[in-house]
């Protein structure tokens, strides 16, 4: 038997499988988020800032997340990146400041389901690794969390 649905969180990461374990105790054991959908794609939420640049993208994110956040009553939304993510190297090159555009988008995503989905929580994470230790920045409110 499935179990009801009994989420209120929809949780949107990368896939890059190096930050799984950071992702999830970020979620589970940082934010106590034990039930949550997720969506886990290359660059996370970045599809939700490349509406410029990447239209097909952006069309099927935002269809992806209106679908789970209505459909599923959700009232929170986290979005995650991480550093040295081989997405934002596929699209931007070098990017001098790779880690600068990626808070940026993180910050145009948030105010982007904000806009177009009012009514839930939205909030955006920066995951770094500094060897088995991850470190978690809080970009919406620019908190830090070793």
């Amino acid at each position: 038997m499935i179990p009801p649905l009994v989420a209120s969180t929809l949780v949107v990461h990368c896939s890059d499988h190096r930050f799984l374990p950071a992702f999830e105790e970020l979620v589970e054991k940082r934010l106590g988020i034990g039930d949550y959908d997720l969506i886990a794609v290359p660059g996370g939420p970045q599809f939700l800032a490349a509406l410029d640049y990447l239209p097909k993208f952006a069309w099927a994110g935002n269809r992806w997340l209106k679908f789970l956040i209505e459909g599923h009553g959700l009232k929170r939304v986290v979005l995650i990146g991480h550093e040295d993510c081989g997405w934002y190297r596929h699209l931007h090159g070098t990017h001098a400041e790779p880690e600068a555009k990626q808070v940026a988008d993180l910050r145009h995503a948030r105010e982007q389901v904000e806009r177009t989905l009012g009514g839930v929580a939205v909030e955006s994470w920066f995951v770094k690794l500094s060897g088995s230790q991850p470190s978690f920045e809080r970009i919406d409110a620019g908190m830090a969390h070793p």
